[in-house]
């Protein structure tokens, strides 16, 4: 598959082994970079575009199916509804200082 999010978030919430062929362009690197630290967590194996040739995809598979499956990531789905109560906190006002007496 292509490096894509929901793609990833799949293959990591489902436990599956991933060979990842990233989209790729000279101001496209969301994938490659997504793609690369997935292989080096040892989530995917990676082919890049230029590179890819029905070998390579063989061998990619092979590699994967030679592993065991990685463990089931528990993925976060709800980052906006964070991100607002993030920012909110942060925009909040300081409480005001207590005056003991």
């Amino acid at each position: 598959s292509q490096a894509g999010y929901n793609t990833v978030v799949e293959g990591l919430r489902l436990g599956k082994r991933m060979v990842l062929v990233p989209f790729e362009t000279v101001t496209e690197t969301e994938q490659s970079i997504r793609a690369e630290r997935l292989a080096n967590l040892g989530f995917a194996e990676t082919i890049r575009e230029a590179e890819l040739t029905p070998e390579s995809l063989a061998k990619a598979v092979d590699v994967v199916l030679d592993r065991p499956p990685p463990q089931v990531i528990d993925v976060v789905l709800d980052g906006m509804a964070n991100t607002v109560r993030f920012v909110r906190e942060l925009a909040a006002p300081e409480p005001a200082a207590r005056v003991y007496s």
